[in-house]
């Protein structure tokens, strides 16, 4: 049976950090083995960092603009893996409303917790500073899995080698739930409550912008 989207209104909008295509082989193995070990979540969402909910889609000026203060915060400074963590999406976003400190949406939204590699870099909030369409997340994570909120975070490992990267790109992001007809037949209003939160999710992103090449900044 083909999944579809839950509707276009329910898609929520991310700021997301997309690494080096380097660490893509070593992030396909880590997503693997957490699918052996029972983790359906583990091809739900892309190896990606969120960085910020958002109550609209950033115009590419103002990728460009957050990618170009990344850069300045990063210097010529590598981003690497600090240690396995369980995230979670920030409160007041939900799959419909906007995205603002300020915004009446429920605290406690039904979105899967983040399981993957908190990253030594700046701050989500410290990035998106002064964006009041932009919700940061705690820490920057390089997602390996979704997990339903319950669920124990998985056995720790040691961090696999190979995650650090220099050359990195912002882009907005579409994120939208899909709807997988709860397995309890429960009525559509109680899908993605606590009983039925789904792992289901398909994505799409927009033209990513690169953070400037550390050795080329300050040349024009």
């Amino acid at each position: 049976m083909t999944r579809k989207a839950v509707s276009a209104r329910d898609a929520i909008k991310l700021l997301v950090l997309i690494p080096h295509r380097d660490i893509s082989g070593v992030m396909l193995s880590v997503k693997q083995e957490l699918f052996r070990e029972g983790l359906a979540g583990a091809w739900s969402f892309p190896p990606l960092v969120p960085l910020a909910v958002l109550a609209r889609r950033c115009e590419k000026a103002e990728i460009k603009e957050l990618a170009l203060k990344l850069r300045s915060m990063l210097g010529n400074e590598k981003i690497t893996g600090a240690a396995w963590t369980k995230s979670a999406f920030p409160q007041g976003a939900a799959y419909t409303g906007a995205a603002v400190p300020d915004a009446k949406v429920p605290d406690a939204a039904p979105l899967p917790a983040l399981w993957g590699i908190r990253l030594d870099m700046p701050l989500p909030a410290s990035i998106v500073e002064g964006k009041k369409n932009a919700l940061p997340f705690d820490s920057p994570v390089l997602v390996s899995a979704l997990l339903r909120r319950s669920a124990d975070a998985p056995r720790q490992r040691p961090l696999p080698e190979g995650i650090s990267f220099r050359a990195a790109a912002l882009a907005a992001m579409l994120l939208t739930p899909l709807d997988d007809a709860p397995k309890n037949n429960a009525p559509r209003d109680d899908f993605m409550d606590r009983e039925n939160e789904s792992l289901s999710f398909a994505w799409e992103l927009d033209e990513p912008v690169w953070l400037p090449n550390p050795k080329r900044r300050g040349r024009d």
